[in-house]
């Protein structure tokens, strides 16, 4: 992959923590964003990301609300909200050459299939990515820890194009490698999100705070093994072997940030809890697997939804 351009879709705090690392890296970089008022600032202020050390501010990418602007390039990477994961893919599909990968960072189930629905699966790719980011302003982020990214082939197995992408990610600094089980990828990813995000959510807690908080860190011990055992259910083996140790491995890697669904409640906006423990509810329904936490969890959190 000569050269490589590289379109994000979504401007949230991972879409600008991923462009400004690969515009860092010397990639060509286009953020397209969900309005043009939103593209507009990030052109004039760049992305600014706040560490506990300092403060950067990174310029030399390009921002727009068309979709168009991912004509020519190499891959797109899909970082919305999983709610709007349908409408962007039949956005996108007018505008994607044969030669473009699409790669869904998203969280949560569901994203592939809502892709595949507008673009060939031929096209299409997922993976996993446990970076930390909070989004302060538009274009403004504080960066709570890195953590590996993992992609994979829809139909397994190894991949050269993902291997290219991979180096892509690798050059920005972001520990990445390629899986041959797309499907263990992305049911492990959920294992940490199952946990975290809506005990987050409703506590307030950081990710490093769970870990270390007894009641938290039993509730969301208790989600992750309720999902493991419908994943078993259904047949799935997940990546790691303890997705219990892995949960607290990724919260004590990103100990500073605070979960998207905790962003999503405080600033009023749909959480992806119907991707994460709704949909582990809903397995579990058809299985009939009990899963009373994640059912509670997720009924909480739609609660909080409508109040907000």
């Amino acid at each position: 992959m000569a050269k490589p351009y590289i379109a994000i879709v979504g401007a949230g705090a991972l879409g600008c923590l991923f462009g400004a690392g690969f515009c860092e890296a010397g990639y060509e970089v286009t953020l397209v964003t969900r309005t043009p008022e939103s593209s507009v600032l990030l052109r004039q202020n760049g992305i600014r990301i706040d560490t506990y050390a300092d403060t950067r501010i990174v310029t030399g990418f390009a921002a727009t609300a068309e979709y168009a602007s991912v004509r020519n390039a190499s891959v797109v990477i899909i970082l919305v909200k999983s709610s709007a994961t349908a409408d962007v893919a039949k956005a996108l599909a007018p505008h994607l050459t044969p030669n473009t990968l699409v790669l869904t960072l998203q969280n949560g189930l569901g994203n592939v299939e809502a892709l595949t629905a507008h673009i060939p699966a031929s096209r299409v790719a997922a993976g996993i990515t446990g970076n930390g980011a909070a989004l302060l302003g538009n274009g403004h982020i504080r960066f709570g820890g890195i953590t590996e990214t993992v992609l994979g082939e829809q139909a397994g197995g190894p991949s050269i194009r993902l291997e290219a992408v991979r180096d892509i990610f690798v050059k920005a600094g972001f520990p990445t490698r390629v899986s041959e089980t797309l499907t263990s990828v992305v049911w492990t990813k959920l294992m940490v999100n199952v946990g975290l995000n809506p005990v987050s959510a409703l506590t307030g807690l950081r990710n490093g705070d769970i870990v270390k908080e007894k009641e938290a860190f039993v509730l969301a011990e208790a989600a992750v093994r309720e999902a493991a055992t419908v994943a078993a259910a259904l047949g799935i083996r997940l990546d790691v072997d303890d997705p219990v140790a892995h949960m607290y491995r990724a919260a004590s890697l990103t100990a500073a940030n605070e979960t998207s669904m905790l962003q999503d409640l405080r600033a009023g906006r749909l959480t992806e809890i119907e991707a994460m423990n709704g949909q582990i509810e809903q397995y579990a329904r058809t299985l009939g697997v009990p899963v009373p936490v994640n059912t509670t969890l997720a009924s909480l959190i739609r609660l909080l939804q409508k109040k907000r």
